[in-house]
């Protein structure tokens, strides 16, 4: 029995779902990362700005802190990409367009109020105070013109089913392979000091772990011999 991936006919919906999820991990890597390391793990993001002009922040230490923050990005971004890639409808779609555009306009407003004071920092892969505009925009951007793009299409075709969304064994084996991958991760994440070597070789099975996750909940078809 052989088997076939149909987002790959699908060009533009699968580029789209990979921008999301590029813009949108965060929340999940944060999320997994605070549950596997604990509260030794510390994060924040910015949220806003106080009446002093400077940046208001949630932040944690693990579970512990803002993190419905964490819960409610990490949701969203898997509830997406989970529905447009099984049922790509016009509610879903709109639903995906909605949150780029609410993601570009927040970071838009941010950047516009906070100006260079807005800098960011991922030491694990060796980023220190680096502009936001420079970081996070960019990817923003092009989450929301392939959003824009994918709506515009949908809006204009007549309503699509999309694949087949039946749980067959290659999403077996990505959901196994996803548990495994997250288990070695939680193994170098707790391996040596934040930052270290032990955190980017986490974070990269993470990410790995991340991808097969997302091909579990993705259609698969059995290819007709």
């Amino acid at each position: 029995m052989t088997y076939r991936f149909p987002l790959w006919r699908d060009k533009l919906l699968l580029v789209t779902l990979l921008a999301v999820f590029t813009t949108g991990s965060t929340y999940i890597r944060v999320l997994l990362r605070s549950l596997l390391e604990g509260p030794g793990f510390l994060w924040s993001y910015y949220a806003g700005v106080k009446s002093s002009d400077t940046p208001a922040i949630v932040s944690g230490h693990g579970m512990f802190g803002h993190t419905d923050t964490l819960l409610f990005g990490a949701f969203v971004v898997l509830w997406l990409i989970w529905a447009a890639s099984r049922r790509p409808d016009r509610f879903v779609i709109t639903a995906l367009a909605g949150w780029t555009t609410l993601q570009l306009g927040s970071a838009i407003w941010l950047a516009s109020q906070l100006g260079d004071d807005l800098r960011v920092s991922k030491e694990t892969i060796g980023l220190v105070n680096v502009s936001f505009a420079w970081i996070v925009m960019p990817p923003l951007v092009l989450a929301w013109l392939l959003t824009a793009a994918l709506w515009v299409r949908t809006m204009m075709r007549r309503a699509d089913p999309g694949p087949d969304a039946r749980w067959i064994m290659p999403n077996t084996a990505c959901l196994i392979a996803a548990v495994i991958g997250c288990g070695a991760a939680a193994i170098a994440l707790n391996m040596g000091e934040q930052h270290g070597a032990g955190d980017l070789a986490g974070i990269v099975l993470m990410y790995l772990s991340l991808t097969a996750l997302l091909l579990a909940l993705a259609p698969w078809e059995r290819k007709s011999a």
